[in-house]
């Protein structure tokens, strides 16, 4: 698996052994970033990486001009791989890296998110509480844009305050962009 464009393009990634792990595959990889770059939200993003796994979501976004990125991720395999990632791209100085169950995270007092990637386990039903967790903490910015790459079988209805922006098949993928309109804690 390799970085797909930008300045790490080319950029070989490290995937942990077994099917722990499902990282994003290149096609659908390079399919959001384009979305993404035609409605022009990655340059300056401040990126969260939810169930990051080995972070080649988030380095696609700094690689293709995003600010900041934070990979979060509850599975001590999967940071150590998107660690040596952010490693081989030479990332470490707009990167952060939290080991923290996403439904568990506290409320957020510094800056937003504006670019959000959710990579969650498949089956699980992660996308509705995860989504609602980050609104109830304060994580998310007004008209921020969120994608969610699922099963394609997943629930497309979202909580309140996040709006319906598209929705594309990839063979067993789903991928679900959205945007949060709800109510920024500090307005």
């Amino acid at each position: 698996m390799k970085i797909s464009g930008g300045t790490f393009r080319g950029r070989r990634l490290i995937v942990p052994k077994g099917d722990a792990v499902r990282p994003t595959t290149d096609k659908v990889r390079q399919a959001i970033f384009n979305a993404l770059n035609s409605r022009g939200v990655i340059a300056g993003a401040h990126v969260l990486d939810l169930f990051c796994g080995t972070g080649s979501l988030g380095l696609e976004a700094l690689s293709r001009g995003a600010s900041t990125c934070t990979f979060i991720d509850n599975s001590t395999e999967s940071l150590k791989a998107c660690k040596a990632n952010i490693k081989t791209c030479e990332a470490h100085e707009s990167t952060s890296v939290i080991y923290k169950d996403v439904l568990k995270l506290p409320v957020l007092t510094g800056q937003k998110y504006s670019l959000v990637l959710m990579d969650p386990p498949y089956r699980y039903n992660l996308v509705f509480p995860a989504l609602q967790h980050l609104s109830d903490m304060g994580w998310i910015a007004r008209e921020a844009v969120i994608v969610i790459d699922c099963e394609k079988s997943a629930d497309e209805n979202l909580p309140a305050g996040f709006d319906l922006l598209d929705v594309k098949n990839y063979g067993d993928v789903k991928v679900i962009l959205a945007e949060y309109t709800g109510i920024d804690r500090d307005q």
